[in-house]
């Protein structure tokens, strides 16, 4: 049996005296494919035949709001306990809250919750890809930091505090165990970062930009074309001749 029929099947078991504990199971299944990053299996689920959306179409608009939030709660914390770290995930809570607030159907509903699930999926699996098992558990963490603070100003001396190593120990540990200098991987995470965004995304490169606090566009665009052979302009046009 899939994850998405033994979730529906969970799901849809509404006998009273069981109903919160089948619920429980439910979101102990929903939340492991989270925590893990398994993308393929949230993909499964979030189809548009999945149980998921049967359960949906049966709520009242009330019951199905009551019910997202849960769902987002359950990815909030499913994504901490991934590895995600917790800035990031209470942004990403805060934002589909409010995107939960300006749906007014079901349907438009069920799509922001989809979004969501799989937005923290996929940012799980982002995590676990950055992260290696040959890493020591210090660099593991100053990775899961720099990832967490993408949109503000990293430096050197601040992962190595809460690192609790000295700068000049963790940038000779970094370039020793991932093969790079501290400053050429947080740019290569925001280079990363900014190839999504221009993927997924409306936004300017003005604001990428400043989204990923770099502190020029042009700036923006010279690391951009030495990290991926192109320009943020060029890019974008690659992606529409696909």
């Amino acid at each position: 049996m899939s994850n998405t029929e033994q979730f529906g099947e969970l799901l849809h078991k509404t006998s009273d005296h069981s109903k919160h504990a089948q619920t429980y199971e439910a979101e102990i299944k929903l939340g492991r494919i989270i925590n893990n990053g398994s993308v393929l299996n949230m993909q499964e689920m979030i189809e548009p035949d999945s149980d998921l959306f049967f359960l949906f179409k049966k709520m009242t608009y009330h019951k199905s709001i009551q019910t997202a939030i849960g769902l987002l709660n359950v990815a909030k914390m499913s994504a901490i306990h991934g590895g995600l770290g917790v800035d990031s995930a209470y942004t990403l809570y805060d934002s589909y809250l409010e995107r939960f607030n300006e749906c007014h159907s079901s349907s438009d509903l069920l799509s922001a919750v989809y979004s969501a699930l799989l937005e923290y999926t996929e940012a799980v699996a982002n995590v676990h890809s950055m992260t290696r098992e040959k890493y020591s558990a210090t660099i593991n963490n100053a990775i899961t930091i720099i990832a967490d603070r993408i949109p503000e100003k990293i430096s050197l001396s601040q992962v190595a505090a809460e690192v609790h190593i000295t700068p000049k120990y963790l940038s000779a540990l970094f370039i020793k165990e991932t093969g790079i200098s501290f400053s050429d991987y947080v740019q290569d995470i925001r280079i990363q970062k900014a190839k999504q965004l221009l993927e997924s995304s409306d936004l300017s490169l003005l604001e990428i930009t400043n989204m990923l606090n770099f502190s020029s566009q042009s700036y923006f665009n010279h690391i951009f074309k030495k990290k991926t052979g192109m320009t943020p302009k060029e890019f974008k046009s690659f992606l529409q001749t696909r």
